[in-house]
């Protein structure tokens, strides 16, 4: 049974009398000079001897008023005291000295330098240790019929030679499972350890119900003490506990690690691996090595193959669930752990697909495909310079790497090094001269720096391969549009919504193309279906108003337009042709519109322009002038308005004769 009595964890209830008789005792029973010495940051205190060896004092309560208790508590912790000094394991804290002051029991354990809890990073080798050391304590206790009394990290400490020291232990002992559920809900320290069997129990209203405490509990507690020191969040455990969720990856820690403590943390309790297997596991952590073969068997080959189908057919999670597994039957495979960097960074889970390649360069620093995955990470963070050395990395290990060199040209695309993109885009198409994405990636840069006939010339050759290329009848259609072709515009783009008839830009581009050439029944059909799949886009919009007003119909024409300026109220453009509707259909109104814009874009050269505009057409030449001088400080080559200030000189001299 439980033995009763509670340890004051924080030792905050010692006062300076009894320090003082703490001290007394020991000089008479010790005849030693000892202090007491208060860890202000967690609130322990130690008793320090003139050669610097500090003891923890543990006190324990044992006067509750009651004088028949009090002599059991007593008993009690005697009782405790000498089932510590029984166990030889090097991983029990050695008693120092115990002995009764007042209403308190004091034990000085011997060599508890550290909490466990004072540590805020455990690396590798030390979270090994720690567990070997921890399970190894548990089947020491298990064999003497002894368990933990709790796995709080508080409670736990270390020696100066980083050995494990545990204070607190008990017989055998019935818990009571409301009491346990209780605990977890106060979110104690102490409650987190809760197997879920427990949980269980409670859920199905048996809250009375004592069971015996089992190894099976303790392993679960192992399993969590394990996330609790590598820095898992509580609520994350939590919902383990409750199986809310499986067993989550801890980035923390190595990836053979996660996979040893989610088969501990098996929610049914006959299937968790027993004491001597969690031993071996522990051993092959030290080792890297687990007993399956490191080469890939037939079955494993095929089962990799489909998961390299799915992520083509971008059933990524699909793809996922499949190499997880391979990878949790051979965790010292970089190939699979690559790979689920790679499948994680397409499901959008960067910091996982970080952690699984910097895990694979762990096992193989030369792992080509975990460098270019990193690349893309950076690059996605739009650190293209970190981008640039990952990639440049991988190449340098694997010069056939297309992904990685056609990565490297975006790279420095985005970093205005267009030769050295160039030169990247022609190596990797001298390795693979029909990848159709690098030859898009090159067609693009080509238009970008208006290098057409060349851009064409790639655009085409992927067509050539692929002859349902979205993207290069896009670009050539877009290529054709500014170089005011537009009549192949709308050949490229008549193809393109051929095979994809719901891509609104692509029905965009056609209707401007028509719009372009005047076929303003056609454009308009393309800009209102453009409108049907995307209905917020403030230039479709604005070109079905500019189409009403090219074919007179006001009301049409004014609601489009004044619709666009909801979406995009900043648009000087929107604001202009909102203007010049003004003039075309109402005059009297446009003054007043182009001086409302002109306040608040006073910068706006074209602004005013029109404002000079609608002066003149009221004969106010002075003021026409006045903003004619404007647009022309504001761009000296402003010809419009240069001419304009002409005209209304000669208007002003004239009325003036």
């Amino acid at each position: 049974m439980d033995q009763g009595f509670s340890i004051n964890e924080q030792n905050y209830i010692l006062d300076e009398q009894q320090i003082n008789q703490i001290i007394d005792f020991l000089l008479q029973n010790k005849n030693e000079n000892f202090q007491v010495i208060q860890n202000q940051k967690y609130g322990k205190y130690y008793a320090v001897n003139n050669r610097k060896i500090s003891y923890l004092i543990y006190l324990i309560s044992i006067d509750d008023g009651n004088n028949s208790c009090c002599f059991d508590k007593l008993q009690q912790a005697q009782n405790y005291t000498d089932l510590v000094r029984g166990c030889d394991s090097l991983y029990v804290s050695k008693v120092y000295e115990a002995f009764q002051i007042s209403q308190f029991f004091v034990i000085l354990f011997e060599d508890c330098v550290f909490s466990l809890s004072t540590y805020k990073n455990f690396d590798r080798n030390q979270l090994i240790q720690l567990a070997e050391q921890m399970i190894d304590t548990i089947n020491y206790l298990y064999t003497k019929n002894i368990f933990l009394k709790s796995f709080s990290l508080q409670k736990m400490f270390v020696d100066n030679d980083f050995n494990l020291k545990i204070t607190e232990i008990t017989f055998p002992k019935l818990i009571n499972c409301q009491t346990e559920y209780r605990k977890y809900q106060q979110n104690s320290q102490s409650g987190i350890y809760l197997p879920p069997e427990i949980l269980d129990l409670f859920r199905s209203n048996q809250l009375q119900k004592l069971i015996l405490k089992t190894i099976e509990q303790d392993i679960w507690s192992f399993g969590i003490w394990l996330l609790n020191l590598s820095g898992l969040d509580y609520s994350s455990i939590k919902d383990i506990t409750e199986g809310l969720e499986i067993y989550p990856l801890n980035l923390e820690i190595d990836f053979d690690i996660n996979q040893v403590i989610s088969i501990i943390l098996t929610k049914e309790a006959d299937r968790r691996p027993s004491l001597k297997q969690i031993i071996e596991y522990f051993e092959c952590l030290k080792l890297k090595s687990f007993q399956q073969n490191i080469q890939m068997t037939f079955d494993e080959n095929n089962q990799f193959l489909i998961a390299s189908c799915k992520f083509v057919e971008k059933e990524f999670k699909k793809s996922f669930e499949i190499i997880q597994e391979l990878a949790y039957k051979n965790p010292y495979s970089d190939e699979y752990l690559a790979w689920l960097g790679r499948i994680c960074y397409a499901l959008e889970k960067y910091e996982m697909s970080e952690y699984f390649c910097y895990q694979a360069l762990k096992l193989n620093k030369n792992n080509d495909l975990a460098y270019f995955i990193l690349g893309i990470n950076n690059a996605h963070y739009n650190f293209l310079e970190l981008a640039k050395i990952y990639y440049q990395k991988a190449i340098q290990i694997n010069p056939n790497n297309i992904l990685a060199l056609n990565n490297l040209g975006l790279a420095f695309q985005q970093l205005n090094q267009f030769q050295f993109s160039l030169q990247t885009y022609q190596n990797a198409l001298n390795i693979s001269p029909n990848d159709i994405d690098i030859l898009n990636n090159q067609g693009t840069l080509l238009y970008k720096l208006e290098q057409y006939e060349k851009s064409i010339a790639c655009f085409k050759k992927a067509l050539r391969i692929n002859s349902d290329h979205s993207s290069s009848y896009f670009n050539l259609g877009m290529i054709y549009l500014k170089m005011q072709k537009y009549n192949k515009s709308i050949k490229y783009f008549e193809k393109l919504v051929k095979i994809t008839p719901f891509d609104n830009e692509a029905l965009f581009q056609l209707g401007f193309s028509y719009k372009q050439v005047q076929q303003y029944q056609k454009s308009l059909k393309c800009f209102q279906l453009a409108l049907k799949i995307a209905p917020y886009k403030a230039k479709y919009i604005f070109n079905i108003g500019q189409i009403y007003m090219e074919n007179l119909l006001k009301q049409k024409s004014y609601t489009y337009l004044q619709k666009s300026l909801t979406f995009k109220p900043q648009s000087q453009k929107y604001l202009i042709n909102l203007g010049i509707f003004y003039l075309e259909f109402e005059p009297e109104n446009a003054l007043q519109h182009f001086i409302s814009s002109f306040e608040r874009f006073q910068q706006s050269e074209k602004i005013c322009n029109f404002v000079g505009i609608c002066f003149s057409n009221l004969s106010h030449f002075e003021s026409a002038l006045e903003f004619y001088k404007k647009a022309y400080i504001l761009n000296q080559k402003n010809n419009f308005a240069v001419v304009n200030m002409n005209i209304v000189k000669r208007q002003i001299q004239k009325s003036k004769k």
